[in-house]
């Protein structure tokens, strides 16, 4: 059979061989002709060349910059200059973006050009703004970019449940952020601080507040209250001013910045907490230079360059010095929160120490992060889960000012109900230096320090899920990141009364029911990190999380230990099944060749 196997291959090999051979008979070779061919020259117009960009490019306010990039095709790698043209839209030149950058330069052997067109961040809430940038040259076909700007400027708005706030009359829901003067008869105003009655009296006449405020008269003086996140400027005008430069020369600004309604939040320049850096009130303030002009409310601050309070490097912008001071409305004098507002206060001067131009501009919170947290811990017969809003697990950065959810949820099948007795958060320090705040107790409501960062008090999602929201925040002192604490209760069938949650401002029976009673409790934890600041790299990155203690945990059963088992089993039976047929193959052998010798 091997024979015949070979036989057969080189049959083929050599039929290969003498195929692939010149024929020795070739055919007659054709007459020569002679052809006269006549050449026309045809002048070819080359197309124009293309940019390549997209179509519409939008950038935030705050960023500063509307960053496009140019490519041109890859024929063309010289060195080339083209002009930039703008057109306005919603967005003003003069206003809401800079039209200087008027040419955009292509280097030699590269495709790519990044126009750069400087972005005007002003204090003012608008909707999206659009202008039209066209970019033009010798050789290519005109482009035209639709750029837009994306306005992150937004009003302080009261809330009733920021540490330090309260109703003047009625009530404050825990979830809302306006004061329910249902209760108040005659009043109204987002902290039930007017009496209907007093708007436009007898002391309003001649007065106009403008249409983000009312006045209110009690007798025959009238003054302007204003709307939430407006304040009293020009001639008693609501306005959006927040803050304001009074004064800057070559070594120190003077930066005043208007409270929220009536509550004074601490401002201290970012890091510093020191009385030498922190802003007060104007009342207080004795200023012998009148760097302070009298009409100015709120609280204010004067700060070096070089001082106490930190060393400021200069930029130079056209031969001018400019400096820049981030300052922090902080409204919780314990703990850093989402809701805080980071102003970087700028000034620049010239040779001679004179004042060119101040700006205040409010921070794009956006620019924060929350680190990546676990996503699910297992503590006994619960798991507890971090995600964001929308439910899904935190596992990129998120910005500091999104609210982030946790759940608990009960994953032993003996238990039926699921009950919150007591919720802390805190710094995770054991010493003096230890800060901690009530977020859920015994009566369901916060603490003071504690209702700066819930956004919504936990609910009942079934009989054995509880979910809670939280705007992020965190202690000073401590590392930028809090710990959440939950003291949980689980409760057998036909015991649900033992595990009912607690509305908050309801009293009585429900409120027993939170005590221990003796049922089923352990505590869960988690923490959650944040980007910071304010604080060194070190502060930031030194992990300070609350492990569960043994006896608190579930035993950690991996459910990969069933599979492993069955993948053994059915590893063993193929094992055996091969053994088997070669068992077969090899006795077949042994009777063939028996067969052949009895031949």
């Amino acid at each position: 059979m091997c024979l015949n196997t070979i036989y057969i291959i080189g049959s083929l090999l050599l039929l290969c061989i003498c195929s692939g051979r010149e024929s020795p008979t070739r055919p007659p070779e054709p007459p020569t002709t002679t052809t006269t061919t006549t050449t026309t020259t045809t002048t070819t117009t080359q197309p124009p060349l293309v940019f390549r960009a997209n179509a519409k490019s939008c950038v935030t306010e705050s960023l500063g910059q509307l960053v496009i990039r140019i490519r041109r095709p890859s024929s063309d790698r010289s060195t080339m200059t083209a002009s930039v043209s703008y057109t306005n839209g919603d967005a003003d030149s003069t206003t809401d973006y800079a039209n200087n950058v008027t040419t955009l330069a292509f280097q030699n052997g590269k495709r790519n050009a990044f126009l750069e067109v400087p972005i005007i961040d002003d204090l003012v809430v608008e909707s999206q703004e659009k202008f039209s940038i066209t970019i033009s040259a010798s050789g290519y076909d005109d482009i035209t970019i639709k750029g837009c700007i994306n306005d992150d400027d937004a009003a302080v708005l009261f809330d009733c449940n920021r540490y330090g706030v309260t109703c003047k009359a009625g009530v404050c829901p825990p979830s809302s952020s306006t004061c329910d003067c249902s209760s108040a008869t005659g009043r109204t105003g987002d902290d039930c601080g007017i009496i209907q009655s007093d708007i436009n009296g007898p002391g309003c006449s001649g007065m106009d507040c403008g249409r983000n405020g009312q006045c209110v008269s009690n007798g025959s003086t009238g003054a302007c209250v204003c709307d939430s996140g407006y304040y009293n400027g020009k001639a008693e005008k609501c306005e959006r001013k927040r803050t304001t430069i009074t004064s800057c020369d070559n070594n120190k600004m003077t930066i005043c910045m208007n409270p929220i309604n009536l509550y004074q939040p601490l401002i201290t320049v970012s890091g510093y907490t020191s009385t030498e850096c922190t802003a007060n009130p104007v009342g207080g303030i004795t200023d012998t230079e009148d760097r302070i002009p009298s009409d100015i409310q709120g609280q204010c601050i004067t700060v070096g360059f070089s001082g106490s309070c930190g060393t400021y490097t200069t930029t130079t912008q056209g031969g001018n010095v400019c400096y820049t001071i981030p300052y922090r409305i902080q409204y919780n004098p314990n703990m850093l929160v989402a809701s805080d507002e980071v102003v970087y206060g700028n000034c620049c001067v010239n040779e001679s120490g004179q004042t060119i131009s101040t700006d205040a501009i409010l921070a794009d919170t956006a620019t924060n992060f929350l680190n990546k947290q676990q996503a699910i811990a297992h503590f006994l017969g619960v798991k507890l889960s971090a995600t964001l809003s929308n439910g899904r697990t935190i596992s990129n950065p998120v910005p500091l000012n999104q609210i982030y959810k946790l759940c608990l949820n009960i994953v032993d099948d003996g238990f039926s109900y699921l009950g919150l007795i007591r919720i802390i958060v805190h710094n995770g320090q054991t010493d003096s230096s230890r800060k901690e705040a009530v977020v859920f107790g015994n009566d369901g409501c916060s603490d003071e320090s504690g209702k700066a960062i819930v956004h919504s008090y936990p609910r009942r999602v079934s009989n054995t899920k509880i979910c809670m929201q939280y705007r992020p925040g965190y202690f000073r002192p401590g590392p930028a990141a809090v710990v959440h604490d939950m003291k949980y209760k689980l409760c057998l069938s036909g015991d649900q009364a033992g595990c009912q949650l607690t509305t908050c401002g309801v009293t009585g029976d429900r409120k027993k029911r939170q005590t221990n009673d003796g049922r089923v409790e352990s505590t869960a934890n988690t923490t959650v990190y944040f980007e910071d600041d304010t604080t060194t790299a070190s502060q930031t990155n030194g992990d300070t999380s609350v492990s569960p203690t043994a006896k608190n945990c579930l035993p950690d059963m991996s459910v990969m230990y069933p599979a492993t088992i069955v993948v053994c089993i059915v590893a063993l039976i193929l094992l055996l099944i091969i053994v088997y047929m070669c068992f077969l193959l090899m006795k077949k052998r042994d009777a063939n060749k028996r067969m052949k010798t009895m031949k």
